[in-house]
């Protein structure tokens, strides 16, 4: 990006609602369909994502979510970047 604002930043460009993120793993393996064996393919359970997260760092962050879905905007890219 040549912006000034995005010097040392990431941006996932998304446009109209916001979208989960199992919703951009699906898109991302439609799209790159090399990957989408490296892509999560399902929701963990609420139970699941707790268990995980006594042995995998990775899924602490989403056992703290206790089940409310992470949701992917635009908002920094519009409000950094015009």
């Amino acid at each position: 990006m040549l912006h000034p604002a995005a010097a040392g930043e990431r941006f996932i460009g998304v446009g109209g609602a916001a979208v989960s993120f199992l919703d951009l793993s699906r898109m991302i393996a439609r799209h790159l369909p090399a990957l989408a064996d490296r892509l999560p393919a399902r929701e963990l359970s609420v139970e699941e994502v707790r268990e995980g997260a006594k042995t995998e760092p990775a899924l602490r962050e989403a056992a703290r979510l206790d089940g409310r879905i992470p949701l992917i905007s635009n908002a920094k890219a519009r409000e950094k970047l015009g």
